[in-house]
């Protein structure tokens, strides 16, 4: 199930990053193109050039760090998913219901992977989309990713099973 819930945050806090990111730089980007029409409005004393620079610009080299955020999210969450599955107390006979859940998560992958695709080929947003390399490349490859999360998570949670008192 953990599963489940990795694709689906990744795939929506990786689009939320980059929708930030675009709307930051285009918001700097027109604001410093209209800094002389509004130093026109302003007293002779207001340097709007030095007013755009400490906030807008500012706040647009702290969305980069939103590149490094979706990759520590992504892989916070899988280091998450091994440890639960390594604690977790499973009985073999949910074996195969484990492997129908990641069969279905693959394919819920190959339709988040399909939509990320399409939305990263906008010709608007490619370039940020295209600067979130780590992220932009899992998000790609979400099918693969996913395969291997649930495959290792499959061997944590079978190799950690405790034949004590709970399968008497």
């Amino acid at each position: 199930m953990d599963i489940f819930v990795l694709l689906i945050l990744a795939f929506v806090v990786v689009i939320i990053l980059v929708l930030f990111k675009f709307a930051s730089s285009t918001i700097n980007t027109e604001m410093l193109a209209q800094a002389d029409a509004m130093q026109e409005h302003m007293s002779n004393n207001t340097n709007v050039t030095q007013i755009l620079g400490d906030t807008i610009t500012e706040m647009d080299a702290a969305f980069d760090h939103f590149r490094w955020i979706a990759i520590f999210f992504i892989f916070g969450y899988v280091l998450s998913i091994f440890v639960s599955a390594f604690l977790v107390r499973t009985h073999p006979a949910f074996f195969i219901a484990y492997v129908m859940m990641q069969i279905i998560a693959l394919v819920v992958a190959v339709y988040l992977s399909n939509t990320y695709e399409t939305l990263s080929a906008n010709g608007t947003l490619q370039s940020t989309f295209l600067s979130f390399g780590g992220a932009h490349f899992i998000m790609l490859n979400l099918p693969i990713w996913s395969v291997v999360v649930g495959f290792l998570a499959g061997i944590l949670m079978y190799m950690s099973l405790d034949w004590g008192v709970y399968y008497r």
